[in-house]
């Protein structure tokens, strides 16, 4: 059996062709196979070509069907490249590959349920704080003042250091949080001034309030004069540090993130140790052995690294048509203020 097949621009023109060459192979093909002999076979028209009702190309479903393909392992490539190429920390794994010493990891509670019965309040109790201190104290049992200092994004880092002036609290240690990440950063003042700020004693005290826990208290830049809050951030920083030891059994310093601010390497020089808290899923790992590496250059090498999970991306949320950010959510829960 013969089939024959025709290609044509219309399928009118492919039909006749086919039954065209169909005709002529009747008379051809048996002289071509007898050389011109007595024909010893013949051939007949089992069924004439009828015009097709679809093209037999392009054949859309082999064309789906491979485009699919195509697509599904170019995009698993893409994806392996972009993850090759993603240096950002996720998980406590990639900070000890890197050979960080990892004291804790911080789940913060979500944002996004305002409506429950104060989760803010409720974290900063929260038992994982409690570890941080236990894993502090393991590595360095005479830290009176400690330094919570971000790599670049600031979002976890002032919840570690509440939560973790919290956890002092809630063992028995008159604590305070220190707040240096906004203080004002006109470099014009001079040494001379700042050391006259750090004598205003009066106006120190008058800075300090009280929160939520009656062991904890809070000294916070906004609070003081601009030649006082310049201060916090100058050499003099130390001096202040141990005159506030003798009053208090604990003191936590929050200070802007390395990255952006060189506070946190002249605070790093005045305290007992630095933790250096790490965004999971923003910060990479370039930024943070940076970090750290300025830390040690300075004298200062950091304790330790503090990886924090956020559970929103999204700021704080909205009350009474007012966005809070998170931070000043943080501070007017530890004060007690709506």
């Amino acid at each position: 059996m013969i089939e024959i097949t025709a290609v044509a621009a219309s399928p009118e023109a492919a039909a006749k062709l086919a039954n065209e060459t169909a005709a002529e192979a009747i008379s051809v093909v048996p002289r071509v196979l007898n050389g011109g002999a007595k024909p010893i076979a013949r051939l007949a028209v089992i069924k004439s070509a009828a015009v097709p009702s679809s093209p037999t190309t392009p054949n859309t479903r082999r064309v789906l069907v491979l485009a699919v393909a195509a697509g599904l392992l170019g995009g698993v490539a893409l994806a392996v490249v972009r993850f090759a190429l993603d240096t950002r920390i996720r998980r406590a794994e990639d900070l000890r590959g890197g050979g960080f010493t990892v004291l804790g990891v911080i789940a913060h509670t979500s944002r996004r349920h305002r409506h429950e019965s104060d989760p803010l309040r409720h974290e900063l109790l929260d038992g994982q704080y409690r570890a941080l201190r236990v894993a502090v104290r393991q590595r360095q049992t005479q830290a009176r003042s400690i330094l919570v200092a971000p790599v670049a994004s600031p979002a976890g880092g002032t919840r570690t250091a509440a939560g973790l002036a919290m956890a002092y609290a809630h063992a028995q240690q008159h604590t305070l949080l220190i707040d240096v990440s906004e203080r004002n950063h006109d470099t014009r003042s001079s040494v001379g001034a700042t050391a006259d700020a750090l004598d205003a004693r009066s106006v120190l005290s008058a800075a300090i309030v009280p929160t939520i826990h009656p062991l904890l208290d809070m000294l916070a830049c906004g609070a003081l004069g601009e030649p006082q809050a310049d201060a916090l951030a100058s050499p003099q920083f130390a001096e202040l540090i141990r005159d506030l030891t003798t009053n208090y059994d604990q003191i936590v310093v929050y200070a802007p993130p390395l990255a952006t601010s060189s506070d946190a390497m002249v605070v790093a020089t005045a305290v007992n140790a630095t933790l250096v808290t790490v965004d999971a899923g923003r910060d990479d790992a370039k930024a943070v052995t940076r970090a750290t590496e300025s830390l040690t250059s300075a004298g200062a090498a950091p304790l330790g690294v503090v990886l924090t999970v956020s559970g929103s991306r999204r700021s704080a949320g909205t009350r009474g048509g007012t966005r809070k950010s998170s931070k000043a959510a943080i501070l007017a829960t530890l004060l007690g203020v709506e």
